[in-house]
């Protein structure tokens, strides 16, 4: 489980890598054979060093939110193994001139890490540096339809 566990690190790494020109970019791509109605699901931070800070768990608590209109169940640390695992992460390019990137990155795995069933990927430009001023409108446009694949593109 570990060795699969690493193995997943490493694919959503590389999921989240650069962007490309456009404002904002959001790419899912999911398994649309999955029901999400009374699932339960635990997300996590992708990078174990952001997992305490108050961005993340704001951010956290977005995705936890479209999950669970989705009508799945979190089970927020519970000893319950929940059906599926969402690993994300968020990055700010701090370069000195604007416009910033801004990604994000999630990925969905059946309870045993074997399975990606679905993935999200993000990219975003502009004039801010705070995450919290524009991922969570991203987030829940990420999460409209899924699990569904859709392909979403916002200038």
């Amino acid at each position: 489980m570990r060795i699969k566990f690493f193995s997943a690190l490493i694919l959503v790494a590389m999921l989240s890598g650069c962007a490309s020109s456009p404002r904002s970019v959001t790419t899912s791509i999911g398994d649309n054979n999955i029901t999400t109605s009374g699932k339960t699901i635990e997300v996590l931070a992708l990078d174990f060093n952001k997992a305490t800070s108050i961005e993340y768990q704001s951010l956290r608590a977005v995705v936890l939110q479209e999950l669970t209109d989705k009508g799945m169940i979190p089970v927020n640390g519970a000893a319950v193994e929940p059906n599926y695992l969402v690993l994300f992460d968020y990055a700010v390019d701090l370069g000195t001139n604007e416009p910033f990137e801004r990604r994000f990155v999630a990925v969905t795995f059946d309870s045993k890490l074997e399975r990606i069933v679905h993935r999200i990927r993000l990219t975003s430009e502009g004039s801010t540096k705070a995450p919290m001023e524009i991922f969570p409108q991203l987030i829940k446009a990420a999460y409209r339809d899924y699990p569904k694949s859709t392909g979403i593109k916002y200038q």
